[in-house]
């Protein structure tokens, strides 16, 4: 076994750098796959890894990461999230950037802090687009965070339906 030296005060760009060459593996055999078919394919993509209550997220698309803090939404002044959406304003339907669109992709890369008894929501358009805040807020805030995800995709439904719904929940303890 080949031993790789690694400098620990990049860290850092080093977590980035192999959560970004994961994302551009897939969006190779996506692309790949959609030219060999001819046809338009794609799929959006976010990956978050806790290591020590730090939070490493890696992003293309529209999908969204959610930290609840103190049973509120980081940024509890809106209903914001830590990921922006790749969507053009004037067609919210419409991606600019997702896996398997173009040969180049270029993710966004976020940090944050996560503080213990956190909870931590990837969500999918089919959810965003259609739960009202107020009801994100109250469903997360009554339900057990072992039921929240399963809560939250029966309201989605419930709501429109119209749209795949996945959601991932992560609980910092």
């Amino acid at each position: 076994i080949k031993s790789k030296k690694f400098n620990f005060k990049n860290l850092d760009e080093f977590i980035f750098k192999e959560m970004i060459k994961g994302f551009k593996i897939a969006n190779q055999k996506v692309f790949d796959i959609s030219k060999k078919n001819e046809i338009r394919s794609g799929t959006t993509l976010t990956a978050a890894l806790i290591i020590n209550a730090q939070m490493y997220v890696t992003h293309v698309g529209d999908t969204r990461v959610y930290v609840f803090e103190d049973k509120k939404i980081f940024k509890s002044y809106s209903f914001d999230q830590i990921t922006s959406d790749d969507n053009p304003p004037n067609d919210p339907h419409s991606l600019t950037k997702y896996i398997g669109k173009d040969l180049e992709l270029s993710p966004s890369t976020y940090k944050h802090k996560v503080k213990s008894n956190s909870l931590v929501l990837l969500t999918t358009d089919g959810f965003h687009d259609e739960v009202p805040q107020k009801t994100f807020l109250k469903l997360v805030n009554k339900t057990k965070p072992e039921l929240i995800p399963k809560k939250l995709i029966e309201e989605a439904n419930k709501v429109s339906g119209r749209d795949n719904v996945t959601i991932v929940l992560t609980a910092i303890n």
